[in-house]
């Protein structure tokens, strides 16, 4: 079962009558955070990391670099745009060197969460392992690419405008 049914299981075992909701809507709700950043056109946001504490959920930084390469092969006009923590930033930066930092921007460590609920609400999709990021994409309803191992991508359920991609 997904996440969120367990929770409510447990909820009606206390004889709550509570329906399951939806996700928040950040699209809707959270008001615009300017960011000292210049996008020219469309962008993706890619999240290559999975926290300190799960860094087994991370793809390589190899396969990233050759996503990015391609992306930027065959869809010369996209940004795109890599997010993370400060804790995360040298991985992101070791996957953002010797890029164009025109095209390839490394935000790991410079947003605040409003700040990265609004990169994600205004891009054109997200390409994120299983992680925050990833429920900030399905909360804001953006078509996303879901890396998932070794957890598997059927605790979150079936979310629209997704692409999952599982290695157990």
């Amino acid at each position: 079962l997904p996440i969120a049914a367990v929770y409510f299981q447990v909820f009606r075992l206390f004889k709550s009558d509570e329906k399951m909701p939806g996700l928040f809507r950040f699209d809707e709700q959270v008001n615009d955070e300017q960011l000292d950043l210049q996008l020219a056109g469309p962008y993706i946001v890619i999240n290559p990391n999975a926290s300190d504490l799960r860094i087994e959920r991370r793809w390589p930084a190899s396969f990233f670099r050759a996503f990015i390469e391609q992306v930027q092969v065959n869809h010369p006009t996209i940004q795109l745009v890599l997010i993370g923590s400060k804790s995360e930033s040298s991985y992101v930066t070791e996957i953002a060197t010797g890029f164009n930092t025109q095209r390839v921007i490394n935000l790991a460590g410079k947003t605040s969460m409003r700040g990265l609920i609004n990169l994600i609400k205004h891009s054109n999709c997200v390409v994120t392992n299983d992680t925050g990021p990833m429920h900030l994409a399905f909360a804001s309803k953006k078509p996303t690419i879901c890396l998932f191992g070794p957890c598997s991508p059927e605790q979150y359920g079936q979310v629209e405008n997704t692409k999952i991609h599982y290695k157990n």
